[in-house]
């Protein structure tokens, strides 16, 4: 029988940066054999304490318990001593080792006479690898995954070492619902072995697998709850403080004039499948790529953005354009926000002014090479901050601390200065907030309101639903299958994303 003092418990933690109160006295407890999950909106305090509990910072006031010792700061040594893993949204590997390398860094590694055994290692990676399905193999190099495979490693890692608390942190944002499904399984298994589950998540059908939830709000534990099953709306009225009817907005009558050209048209792209692809997207429109991670969706975004030397054939506005360098694709106002925010979408570690004229430095906000007067740039600045509703401290702060949702609209807005007519997003709402994405939802309708074209891939089915007005499934780089209207049901798109047939 499991003892109540195996648990994990935070006393009256509190951690200030600056003037701003990151959490406020939160206590709450999570004992062996529970998955807890803990919500709130980006910025609300939960990264803050599970770099608590993973030792890398230290709180201002209270007491972490575990097994009912107290302490009142951890370290990564002292955290990795108590068996506490940690399985992040933004991920920490090492590029240039294999999988088999990463899984067994910094933990026992076998050894025979001082030298790595690999045979082991890639044996017992494999097993584990295979188990979750995630379709790698343990002598790849780790750069050469995926971000969904990229995170299944990393749950595979912790899977390996048996953690006794095991703190997943947006750890499925970049997974489908199958894969996410198969890491819950797993973790759940985890917890009837006697492990602490604390887990973050901005899904909210993924609170099915959680025990109870806690519920933090500008750093302070606002409620707790614990009926099954979880009621997802309670859930949100206390994340936000109020009640949140519907997170997509309601469908607006797309106007397009059926004399014009499509915006874009591609045809004989030859991604790699077996037959050329071929679809054309309209001004105001939102089309879907969707289909399981790997199947083509991130290749297809990067070729259209000049980033891939796929052949095929595109045309804007009925006439035939070479992409072959993301400068000629932003020349025919193309812009494109990767999936990978903090190393392929923004500088996180510059300020968000340079964040901002990046994109027109060459044209846009420059004259003969030289910068505009900073009267020009502030002005574009800040008509883009108060479009996308941005909230930072000013134009000089880093993009670091910023939350995940202010982050994504810089993302787009920092396009949205150049004025495009084809935006190319890929998953622009993976891990942040209920509330965030409701207004990023919002924004991408107005853009197409403008006039805008917007291809769309998501991690989430209902983004695909409810933002969409066609959507096209790829399955092995082949396009399978084109929804649309009363034909667009989640059903449709899950099962042509599994077996590859259209219904």
């Amino acid at each position: 029988m499991l003892s109540q003092l195996d648990e994990l418990r935070f006393e009256g933690v509190s951690k200030r940066f600056d003037a701003v109160d990151a959490v406020r006295r939160v206590t709450f407890y999570i004992r062996a054999g529970e998955i807890v999950a803990l919500l709130g909106e980006n910025g609300a305090g939960k990264s803050t304490l599970v770099k608590i509990a993973a030792g890398l910072i230290a709180p201002d006031e209270g007491l972490i318990f575990i097994k009912g010792r107290p302490y009142r700061r951890l370290t990564p040594s002292v955290a990795n001593q108590l068996g506490i893993g940690l399985v992040q949204q933004e991920l920490a590997v090492c590029p240039d080792l294999t999988v088999a390398e990463n899984m067994f860094l910094g933990t026992a590694t076998p050894t025979r006479g001082g030298f790595l055994r690999y045979s082991e290692m890639e044996h017992r990676t494999q097993e584990i690898l295979d188990n979750l399905a995630a379709k790698v193999s343990a002598r790849q190099f780790m750069r050469t995954l995926t971000l969904a495979q990229t995170q299944l490693v990393e749950f595979a890692k912790q899977w390996l070492r048996r953690p006794h608390i095991l703190i997943l942190d947006e750890a499925t944002s970049a997974l489908s619902s199958d894969q996410a499904e198969m890491v819950y399984r797993y973790t759940r298994k985890l917890a009837e072995e006697g492990s602490i589950i604390l887990l973050i998540t901005h899904r909210m059908d993924e609170l099915r697998y959680a025990d109870r939830v806690v519920v933090l709000r500008d750093g302070e534990l606002v409620g707790e709850l614990s009926e099954q099953p979880l009621d997802t709306d309670k859930a949100i009225a206390l994340m936000l403080g109020r009640e949140l009817k519907t997170v997509f907005p309601p469908r607006r009558e797309r106007h397009s004039s059926p004399e014009k050209p499509p915006l874009l048209e591609v045809s004989q792209l030859r991604l790699g499948g077996r037959q050329p692809i071929a679809f054309q997207v309209h001004e105001g429109e939102v089309l879907g790529i969707g289909g399981l991670s790997g199947h083509g969706q991130h290749e297809l975004m990067r070729w259209l953005f000049g980033l891939e030397n796929f052949s095929g054939q595109i045309k804007i506005d009925g006439q035939f354009v070479t992409l072959r360098s993301p400068v000629e694709a932003m020349r025919a106002r193309i812009a494109y926000v990767p999936e990978e925010r903090k190393t392929e979408a923004l500088l996180i570690e510059l300020s968000g002014k340079i964040n901002m004229i990046l994109p027109g430095m060459l044209d846009r906000f420059s004259r003969l090479g030289i910068l505009r007067s900073n009267k020009i740039i502030n002005e574009a600045i800040q008509n883009g901050i108060d479009r996308f509703h941005v909230k930072w401290s000013g134009p000089h702060t880093i993009i670091r601390q910023l939350s995940g949702g202010n982050q994504q609209k810089v993302a787009v807005a920092r396009w949205w200065l150049r004025d495009p007519r084809i935006y190319l997003l890929e998953d622009p709402t993976r891990g942040i907030d209920v509330g965030s994405k409701r207004e990023i939802y919002t924004l991408l309708q107005e853009l197409t309101q403008s006039g805008a074209a917007v291809l769309l891939t998501s991690s989430d089915t209902l983004e695909l639903i409810h933002l969409c007005d066609r959507v096209l499934v790829l399955y092995e780089r082949d396009v399978i299958a084109e929804y649309a209207g009363d034909q667009l049901t989640e059903e449709r798109l899950i099962r042509a994303f599994v077996t590859g047939r259209a219904s």
